[in-house]
Formats: C-alpha cells, structure tokens, sequence
C-alpha cells in the first residue's frame, strides 16, 4: 500500500508544516489515503462527506464556516502519534487559519481503531466533536454508533487527551450491520453543525436517521 506523501516546508516561524495549512479546504486535500481491503472501513467516505458538508456551511453559514475544521482521517491519526512534535504541529496547525490566528471553535475528527502506525484503514469509524469555544476549558463529545463501551472509546479518550480536552460520551443511534459507521459519522456531524448553526450545545442524537441513499445522493453533488 502507497501513501502520497505531503511536502515538508518551514513557515516564517521555523516549524516544519508538513503541508497541514489552517485551512480546512487544504487539511483535507493535501492527504490521500491508500485503497482499504474489503474487511476494513473506507476512511475515504468521511473524506468526501466533509467536503459536502463544508460547502454546505460555507454557504448557508460563513461565519460558522470560519470557526469550523472538518478534519481528514489522516490528519485525525497524526494527533494519536507517539511523535509530539508531530501531534503538536498537526493541532496547532488544524486550529490556526492562513493568518496564524487560533480559529477554531469546533474541530470534527473522525475516529478510527486504525493503527497510527500503518494507514490501514481499520474497521471502525466514530465522531468526536471537540467544542474549543472557552480555550482553557475545552470539552470532547464523543459519538459512536457502535456504543458507547465500543473499541472506539479508548482511542478517542487518546485523541481527548492530545488536545488537552475532557471527553464525554453522548448517546448515539447504533447502527444494525457492520458496515454503517461512516454514514452514521457523517450525518452525526451534519445534525451537529445544525445544533451549532442554532447556537445550540452539542446534543445527544439517540434519534438520529441515518439515510444510506440520501447521503449517496447528495455526495453525487461533488462529481
């Protein structure tokens, strides 16, 4: 398995960027990820379900848009790096924009049971919101459609801990095969961003419809 591997500048400020820009349009595109076996989970799903919802935001809320990172896979692994240089230049240059300015208020990270090591894909995907609106106290919901005692939950306890936030795990629809997770994920994100678009806090999303074929339909937007 391959994996295009991204330039390594220096910015103004001497630290090594790995081409992982503030702008989330980039932090999703500099990134492609190797083709997955039939037995592991299409990472590149929430890949293209986040350019759709980013679009859709970018449009009906500019200003949440701004405040907003919906961050690639790939992207999401190097924070569970063993390497901190890594793991800090990665956070630091997910929530700061094109002007070094820390704009982020909400960062969405998918969640993998992938290995940080080896890009695999893994089998399992969930969602973890992490609410950075007061800086010094930053809280991370987690949703997973597998449970919330699944696998899942260990990593993004890891991921929590990387970004110096206190996780919580919210209720979730479950999904009913082995194979749902990334539709589940990605309209988990979309019915947060409505929450946020209402100044709401992140809810719970026990009820949470996940429709296979509407998403397939919307996606076919970005052909």
């Amino acid at each position: 398995k391959s994996e295009v591997q991204p330039d390594r500048p220096s910015d103004h400020s001497g630290r090594e960027t790995m081409t992982l820009v503030a702008d989330s349009r980039r932090l999703n595109h500099d990134y492609q990820l190797p083709p997955t076996t039939s037995s592991s989970v299409n990472l590149t799903s929430p890949l293209r379900g986040f350019d759709l919802l980013r679009g859709e935001l970018q449009t009906n809320n500019p200003g949440l848009a701004a405040r907003t990172r919906l961050v690639a896979p790939a992207i999401a692994q190097t924070l569970r790096s063993n390497n901190n240089i890594d793991r800090e230049s990665a956070f630091q240059l997910i929530v700061h924009d094109q002007d070094d300015n820390d704009t982020a208020d909400f960062v969405f990270l998918p969640v993998s049971d992938a290995n940080v090591e080896v890009a695999d894909g893994g089998t399992h995907l969930s969602l973890l919101l992490i609410d950075r609106v007061d800086r010094n106290r930053p809280v991370a919901y987690h949703y997973d459609s597998a449970g919330a005692g699944a696998l899942n939950s260990a990593f993004a306890e890891q991921l929590a801990r990387a970004v110096g936030a206190t996780l919580t795990q919210m209720g979730m629809a479950q999904q009913q095969n082995d194979r749902g997770c990334g539709v589940f994920l990605l309209e988990a994100a979309r019915a947060l961003i409505g929450q946020l678009a209402q100044r709401q806090p992140p809810a719970n999303l026990d009820d949470l419809a996940a429709d296979r074929r509407a998403l397939q339909h919307r996606l076919r937007r970005l052909n």
